[in-house]
């Protein structure tokens, strides 16, 4: 393919992945219609989304959908020009509309472009219902939207409210204590203010905004008191909109070092003029503003930077085209990533430097010390030197006089004062090169330090660039929800607070499904019916919440519901027709109970539905959370209403950790799950085996970690290059949630930020770790998954009977007859999964390929299960699916894919030709046998 087509199709890519955000800026506007009738200030936002759409897929030669948003952006400019009611059925055409737009932009993607046939069948009904409800577009609807008589003036109406609503986002950032993500805020906020003086067509304030951007390169180091600067720039130029002063609207901040030192405490105060200026403006909006007033406005004095250049000298080395070019460009994800794991490295890279730079001073340190010792040792050498002259000098006393010189006019030199002569300077060089190192380990150290704070620079850069607001996920939820409400009579709504709260993308896509599994769960199971809840009187409308901001290093994403709460009672029953005990459900608390709902297989519904009752919802939820190293917490109140906070690291590449060592083992826990570490007193060892610590006057439980780590092999004693900063035995007091337990460690290390590294391999971590880093010595670390140990460590303390009672019947029970085949090209892999599936109680038969499986199914091998990878030779997975269910016999044999294939399309394929579940390499082996044992229970005759 020439370049030059290649390079025309990325472009055509990148703008469909652009194209979603239209989609969803269309959709948000036209939800809600119905109850809220045509707002002008929202239609215009959907205008402009269309408007751009249709113009941008006309210049990449995708007509279908630039003459489908030109329907769309047609029919939003008649309900704009004319107001019409809008009620549920309008609304249903207007988002078939827009569906519409996303299945051609679908269709773009995969490389087709839309057939006139499809567009007769599918598109044409749903704008030909719209233009018969609403009417086609007529001049005088044009001429009334663009017409000065109509009373809206476009560039005042977004500056009253969008640029509003964006500075005060800006300064409530600015309030905040710590600023969080101010550099993220500001430099996106001067690119959407940038791009929206670029379509007003406002030079002035487009100028505005890139000298903001620039100044934010420029000035990394005073970037609060740069955010202040352009708040109030953009204020003023706010003000100058709306009283039709355009040509006063400043084209640059200005930055001077003269009154640097008090550029932070003047900032307030000069927004609060500005302010006042604002309000005059409100007031006055009807009268022309002085000639003289202007000249003072302009002339407001500005707070500038320390010790900078002017802006004309800070710019005059740039040249202008580089001015004028675009201040963001796409960078894929696999990019960030790489980028992501190369900061890992560095970090590990870093720690080994200062290892090493610490071996060094205490070899610098030994040496000087030894330097003096030589220097003692030489001036005791001298003085034994100076007396034995001294007892043989009468000799040379007599040869001087012969010679006719006193010994005070002549000194003689043997050849033992030639050689102390030359240690004596070789001391001296030993002196002065060991100063020179110490200079020079000096430098090292300065230059180690500021590779650290790049290090961490960069490591915080590449983070904010990988950092995606929660709306990203969250813009689809509503329309969800929509549908959901039509569909099933049930009128709920969704409202999301905190959408801008930045997620690390690979957290970001990891969380849509138990988002979504939460929405519908609250949909379904907490959203009453509109007659209950009148009888409850509550409103016929049901309300969902979804809440997301940061605390500490975690966020936090609070899906709330005024629903029914959770039945306990309901879910006791359904845990009993499983199986569980009657006596432990009995004792069971509300929180065991509600910790049922998250087991495999477990539901409430009676019935299983296209929306709830298959009992994988919340299993997912806990699961993908699990995978994060996050966690969830319920709080419900019947008849109230269910909350369920999910709590998720900030970030997965790098971690803040403790390092400790227990049992002769090194382990590293993160710092946000460590509450305290205290010293245990003479008496506290003596008492080590009780069970509860006193903590701060509360009883938690007490666990020595060393009981619990016992290794079949031996084992080596913990050994780091640096000593231990606590080398006596301590308490460490971690937390999780509501769980809190006291943990008796060895020996800690203190606190260190390290790379998170995932062990990779068939074999997965402990219970209890949730992946490791590598210290500068190169020694790898597990880093402790707090709630996975303390599960862990509750498990194994049931025995016997006292079996684990949130927990569905052991896997581990069945027939010794049931018998799994393994079809997989890699010996290794049968061998591994044969090791397991036996230690399980299955008899186990092998299969090095589809063809060889299917041979032996029909030539009379009887098996309750197979597991089947999907690329082998010959005949791969789903050529052997596709050919085992086209034989009546083995319809309802179950069939799980272990496949290294992670994508969607891979897992719909098989899916769809017949496979029974599907899982990914590395498995986990608990829920592998678990799906295993209810596949089997699903088709066994009972």
């Amino acid at each position: 393919m020439p370049k030059i087509l290649n390079d025309e199709l990325t472009v055509r890519f990148q703008f469909l992945e652009e194209a979603e955000p239209y989609f969803s800026a269309v959709e948000s506007v036209l939800l809600g219609l119905a109850g809220l009738g045509v707002e002008p200030q929202k239609m215009d936002g959907a205008l402009r989304a269309a408007h751009s759409l249709k113009g941008g897929a006309g210049m990449m030669g995708l007509g279908a959908l630039s003459a489908t948003a030109h329907r769309l952006e047609d029919t939003l400019k008649v309900l704009k020009a004319r107001r019409p009611v809008v009620d549920a059925s309008l609304e249903d055409l207007l988002l078939q509309g827009v569906d519409c737009l996303r299945q051609i932009a679908r269709m773009n993607r995969q490389g087709q472009e839309a057939e006139p046939l499809w567009i007769e069948r599918y598109a044409e009904p749903i704008f030909a219902a719209l233009d018969s409800r609403l009417g086609a577009l007529r001049p005088e609807d044009e001429a009334n939207l663009l017409s000065e008589e109509s009373g809206l003036d476009v560039r005042k109406l977004l500056f009253e409210t969008e640029v509003e609503a964006s500075l005060e986002r800006l300064e409530a950032v600015l309030d905040t204590p710590g600023q969080p993500n101010l550099e993220a805020e500001l430099s996106i906020l001067a690119q959407e203010l940038e791009g929206l003086g670029q379509m007003l067509q406002m030079d002035n304030f487009s100028s505005l905004c890139r000298s903001v951007a620039e100044a934010i390169a420029a000035f990394p180091g005073q970037l609060e008191t740069v955010a202040r600067l352009a708040a109030q720039e953009w204020r003023r130029a706010r003000a100058m909109v709306l009283v039709d002063q355009l040509d006063a609207i400043p084209t640059a901040i200005s930055l001077s070092a003269t009154t640097a030192s008090e550029a932070g405490p003047q900032a307030p105060a000069l927004v609060e003029q500005s302010t006042d200026f604002l309000s005059w403006l409100f007031t006055e909006a009807s009268t022309p503003v002085p000639q003289p007033l202007r000249s003072e406005l302009t002339a407001l004095p500005l707070p500038v930077l320390p010790s900078q250049p002017a802006r004309t000298e800070l710019l005059s080395a740039v040249p202008a085209t580089e001015l004028s070019e675009a201040n963001a460009i796409r960078v894929p994800v696999k990019r960030l990533d790489q980028l992501n794991d190369l900061c890992g490295e560095l970090t590990i890279g870093r720690n080994g430097l200062e290892l090493h730079l610490s071996r060094l001073r205490n070899l610098v340190t030994t040496l000087s010390r030894r330097v003096r010792e030589l220097e003692q040792s030489n001036l005791l050498v001298r003085t034994a030197y100076d007396r034995s002259q001294v007892a043989s000098g009468m000799a040379a006393r007599e040869q001087l006089l012969r010679d006719g010189f006193d010994s005070l006019e002549m000194d003689r030199y043997g050849e033992r004062h030639l050689l102390w002569q030359e240690v004596m300077e070789t001391v001296a060089w030993i002196q002065e090169v060991t100063g020179d190192v110490d200079l020079t380990l000096q430098d090292a150290e300065q230059v180690s330090s500021q590779f650290k704070r790049s290090v961490k620079q960069l490591q915080t850069t590449v983070m904010q660039a990988r950092m995606r607001p929660l709306s990203d996920l969250t813009e689809r939820f509503p329309r969800a929800i929509r549908d959901l409400s039509v569909q099933f009579a049930k009128p709920v709504t969704l409202a999301v607070k905190g959408g801008s709260t930045l997620v690390d993308r690979a957290i970001l896509d990891a969380l849509g499904d138990p988002l979504m599994h939460l929405l519908r769960n609250a949909f379904d199971h907490g959203i009453e019916r509109p007659e209950l809840r009148a009888r409850r009187a509550k409103p016929a409308q049901g309300h969902i919440d979804i809440q997301a901001y940061h605390r500490g290093n975690r966020t936090i994403i609070r899906v709330s519901d005024d629903g029914g709460g959770i039945d306990c009672e309901k879910v006791r029953v359904r845990a009993g027709s499983l199986g569980i005990p009657a006596a432990q459900l009995e004792k069971a608390t509300d929180k065991d109970l509600i910790e049922l709902i998250f087991e495999p297989g477990f539901s409430t519904a009676s019935a299983v539905t296209s929306l709830s009752g298959r009992g994988v919802g919340m299993d997912v939820v806990r699961t993908h959370l699990e995978r994060l190293r996050g966690t969830v917490e319920v709080e419900t109140q019947p008849g109230q209403g269910t909350t369920f906070t999910l709590s998720v690291p900030l970030m997965l590449s790098a971690l803040r950790v403790l390092l400790v060592e227990a049992g002769g083992m090194l382990i590293a826990f993160p710092s946000d799950t460590v509450e305290q570490m205290a010293i245990l007193t003479p008496e506290q060892l003596a008492n080590r085996e009780s069970e509860t610590f006193d903590w701060e006057g509360y009883p938690v439980e007490n666990v020595a970690v060393g009981d619990w780590l016992r290794f079949r092999g031996t084992t080596r004693t913990a050994e780091t290059e640096d000593a231990a900063v606590l080398s006596v035995p301590a308490a460490l007091i971690v937390s999780e949630g509501e769980a809190v337990a006291c943990l008796q460690v060895e020996r800690c290390w203190g606190e260190r930020e390290v790379a998170v590294r995932q062990v990779e391999g068939l074999l997965p971590m402990p219970a209890g770790f949730w992946g490791c880093t590598i210290l500068g010595n190169g020694q790898v670390v597990p880093i402790a998954d707090v709630p996975g140990l303390f599960n862990w460590m509750a498990e194994r303390r049931k025995t016997g009977d006292q079996a684990r009672l949130i927990s569905v019947p052991a896997p581990a029970e069945r027939a010794p007859s049931q018998t799994v085949l393994i079809v997989d090209d890699s010996i290794n892999v049968r061998q591994l999964l044969a090791l397991h599936l036996e230690k399980a109680g299955y008899a186990v038969e092998q299969a090095k390929d589809g063809e060889d499986a299917l041979t032996r199914l029909f030539s009379g091998l009887e098996v309750q299960a197979v597991i089947c990878d999907i690329e082998m030779p010959r005949l791969d997975g789903y050529g052997f699916l596709s050919r085992l269910r086209g034989k009546e016999a083995f319809k309802a044999l179950p069939v799980a894919m272990l496949t290294s294939r992670s994508g969607d399309k891979h897992r719909k394929l098989a899916m769809a030709l017949g496979a029974t579940a599907y899982f990914t390499k590395p498995y986990r082996e608990k829920e592998m046998l678990t799906a295993l044992a209810q596949m089997i229970v699903a088709v066994t005759p009972s």
